[in-house]
């Protein structure tokens, strides 16, 4: 009977502990059922998915990444199809690639849609719109000046910047890409000019034109570019072009772009207007050299103040005036001399014997070698001519073919 009752107390104190677990059990359950089922059926995806025209790339938007879903291409004015290079992931199969060429018209759009199918992964699409221009654009894709910040930053629409560079850059560096490989561009670069102090900085009010709503910022950068996967191909290249400008000036840039179609032959323009960063009065002139600005020059160079910098002097000059000015030449060497002629020049003559002299030195040097050569062969014919004549002594020719002591004995008798 105790036993009993201690059978039934345990059984009323299991029933009264595992309704509250329950709760708790059944929702750690619930949460892991969807881990167990991702598990057992994987997400399939596409390893790779390229674009092209024939053997050229064609850039998606954003770059691809298998997690990312939704894409968009835009095809050249003179591409007028193009081709799917897919992969897929493990063991999954590709469903809606093209076998050929996808023929598309000027101004039109496609969109691709390329789904994965498997039996142990869940099935997604990968969707691209594919836009081909139809070669009325005059706008640039991207524009930039190295080292320098375009303000207002680059959009298409805006057709007017201004930017500042720093006092190091001697170079205007404008860096641009074309939004149709097709497209004819051309820049030019106006003349420097000293900008006025109330100018410098400052800006036009109709310069700063707003960004379309729902649209973003366009900056231009060599890392922006999309790499074509596997070859390091990208479709629009960034271009360059190089334009000198001096200390505290202004030049002013001019991009014409032309459509890609010659029979719409519209042209859009671009105007970029660069100013340098100038010396202060404590240090006027700029030295190239240190690439900072100075209050005298150094050697072999003068105070150009026009250009607000250090130019050199002519050939060979210490100190000068101007390039044609030279008022001191170098120092003399062991091998050369510096004379100032009266047109303010510097005349350089050689002192050195072997420097003068130079193709003799080498010609005698030669003819001595190959005349120690000819008397080296000489020497060796010689000899060996020699022991050519002397006959060898031997046994069997000795009188009565005596042996060696016999040879002894003579020669002691003798």
């Amino acid at each position: 009977m105790p036993l009993a009752r201690g059978k039934a107390n345990l059984g009323l104190q299991w029933r009264t502990i595992l309704p509250p677990l329950a709760g708790p059990v059944a929702a750690l359950l619930l949460q892991a059922a969807p881990c167990a089922l991702s598990q057992a059926a994987p997400v399939c995806r596409i390893a790779s998915l390229q674009l092209r025209f024939h053997n050229q790339p064609v850039d998606l938007t954003p770059s691809f990444d298998p997690d990312r879903h939704q894409y968009k291409a835009t095809l050249d004015t003179s591409m007028d199809s193009f081709s799917v290079d897919a992969a897929p992931l493990g063991s999954a199969q590709l469903v809606g690639v093209p076998v050929n060429a996808v023929p598309i018209e000027g101004g039109h759009k496609h969109e691709l849609t390329v789904h994965t199918t498997g039996r142990y992964c869940e099935q997604i699409s990968y969707t691209v719109e594919v836009k081909r221009l139809d070669g009325s654009q005059t706008e640039l894709k991207a524009l930039r000046v190295e080292d320098g910040v375009l303000q207002p930053p680059f959009w298409p629409g805006v057709r007017k910047y201004q930017v500042v560079l720093n006092m190091q850059q001697d170079l205007i560096r404008l860096m641009y890409v074309l939004v149709d490989s097709q497209q004819k561009i051309r820049c030019t670069a106006g003349p420097q000019e000293l900008p006025k102090s109330a100018e410098a900085h400052s800006s036009d009010g109709n310069n700063h034109q707003s960004v379309p709503p729902g649209d973003s910022l366009m900056v231009s950068s060599r890392g922006s570019e999309r790499a074509f996967t596997g070859t390091g191909e990208v479709q629009r290249m960034e271009h360059q072009q190089i334009f000198p400008i001096d200390v505290g000036h202004r030049r002013t840039l001019t991009i014409t772009v032309e459509t890609a179609n010659p029979v719409l032959a519209n042209v859009g323009v671009y105007v970029v207007e660069v100013t340098r960063a100038d010396c202060d009065l404590a240090k006027p002139f700029f030295n190239t050299l240190s690439s900072s600005c100075v209050n005298n020059c150094p050697e072999g160079h003068y105070q150009n103040h026009a250009a607000k910098r250090c130019s050199a002097c002519g050939a060979n000059c210490a100190i000068c005036k101007g390039p044609l000015r030279c008022e001191l030449c170098r120092e003399d060497t062991l091998h050369r001399a510096y004379r100032l002629l009266p047109d303010g020049k510097c005349f350089e003559l050689v002192s050195s014997f072997e420097e003068k002299y130079y193709w003799w030195c080498v010609s005698a040097g030669i003819f001595a070698a190959l005349l120690v050569c000819l008397c080296f062969v000489q020497l060796c014919v010689c000899l060996c001519d020699r022991d050519q004549y002397e006959a060898p002594v031997r046994k069997d020719s000795l009188p009565g073919g005596g042996t060696d002591s016999d040879l002894e004995t003579s020669r002691m008798l003798s």
